[in-house]
């Protein structure tokens, strides 16, 4: 992490932000300027709208004169105020923040009036360049939501002309590269030999990523209310898409919670997680700066070189893919899906107001066979 510079003198309004911009704090709200390495620019900026702030209004802008600069902190102001209020991630926010920095410093000063689709065209050339098509994707939609929010919150009268080549990279283009990697799956094998070395915590978040195909995020965000040792089922929506889940568990899961909850550290912070590091941490969070931490990754991997499983792809999050395809062996993909906690947009999910417990049960059941069973 770079260490935070010193202000240009001591009546200098702004203070050092750990994402590496200037911040004043006004009316309850922090807003950001410039960049660590151009303190007098980030103060010209704040001096334009310092009066506006002071008053509670939002600054205007010139639609003529708004540089992409100008539209880069805009944006990233709304989206940190979404994520101070509980609407958006940290680690989302970090995201946008990535792609702003990367459009302020390619166009700099341009205003947004002069783009043309040969300027975004260059610019997903050099991208594809250096990052493979998946990465290019996403850089294009969030760009392309960075300018669409300016046009709708009239910062800009029109809107900005990218062009029909600055799209995400077509099916065909991700199929075909994700063809040239290995499988991202783990045989019945390789997972009983992980289940059987690894250490109790561990273990119940092996069993749990098999049982219900729980990922890393899911398994750090999980509820302690959400587990009964007198409960077969194990129920809470999925974090990332508010989804409710009922996990039928196996016997070798549900004890293999029981000794998680005996194992938990003493801990006092983040009291309401059902998984903490002894220092009483999530075991995945985003650092201010930016930086993701992930404590279940970082235990996998010392995990996977102690009992010799090597190659592409196979991560923890591996586990939530071969519980996807081994449960569609038993063709109901519906019930799947309720597992994992995908959303469903289909008509069905809209009129479908409970789903049968059996149909559940008998995909956490095929796995289970799969996994003691062999391959």
């Amino acid at each position: 992490m770079a260490t935070k510079p010193a202000k240009p003198y001591p009546e200098f309004p702004l203070t050092p932000h750990a994402s590496g911009k200037w911040c004043v704090h006004i009316r309850r709200k922090h807003f950001y300027f410039g960049t660590w390495d151009n303190p007098q620019g980030a103060l010209e900026e704040f001096l334009k709208v310092r009066d506006y702030l002071y008053a509670g209004v939002d600054p205007p802008v010139e639609s003529d004169n708004l540089t992409v600069n100008d539209a880069c902190n805009l944006f990233y102001a709304q989206k940190k105020r979404e994520q101070e209020n509980g609407e958006l991630s940290l680690r989302a926010l970090n995201d946008y923040d990535k792609v702003c920095e990367r459009l302020s410093n390619h166009f700099r000063t341009r205003q947004c009036r002069t783009l043309r689709p040969k300027d975004f065209t260059d610019l997903k050339n050099e991208l594809a360049s250096k990052w493979g098509p998946v990465t290019v994707g996403e850089f294009i939609q969030r760009v392309r939501t960075i300018f669409k929010w300016c046009h709708e919150t009239e910062h800009l009268d029109a809107p900005v002309a990218m062009g029909p080549d600055f799209r995400k990279p077509p099916r065909k283009r991700l199929r075909i590269h994700r063809s040239k990697k290995e499988k991202r799956m783990l045989s019945s094998e390789q997972l009983r030999d992980l289940i059987a070395a690894a250490r109790p915590l561990m273990r119940s978040m092996l069993l749990l990523g098999i049982n219900g195909g729980f990922g890393q995020s899911d398994l750090a965000q999980l509820p302690r209310k959400a587990f009964s040792p007198e409960s077969s089922v194990l129920q809470y929506p999925r974090p990332k898409t508010g989804i409710d889940r009922v996990i039928p568990l196996w016997g070798e899961t549900r004890e293999a919670l029981v000794v998680a909850v005996e194992k938990r550290p003493p801990v006092t912070a983040h009291s309401d997680l059902f998984y903490v590091t002894r220092m009483g941490r999530p075991y995945v969070y985003d650092q201010e700066n930016g930086v993701h931490v992930d404590n279940i990754h970082k235990e996998f991997v010392r995990l996977k070189a102690k009992v010799g499983i090597t190659g592409e792809n196979k991560g923890f999050y591996a586990i939530r893919h071969t519980f996807q395809t081994i449960g569609e062996q038993t063709g109901d993909s519906d019930a799947v899906k309720m597992l994992m906690g995908h959303v469903d947009d289909s008509i069905s999910a809209a009129y479908r107001e409970e789903f049968c417990r059996e149909r559940l049960e008998a995909v956490a059941n095929h796995v289970h066979d799969w996994l003691f069973s062999g391959d």
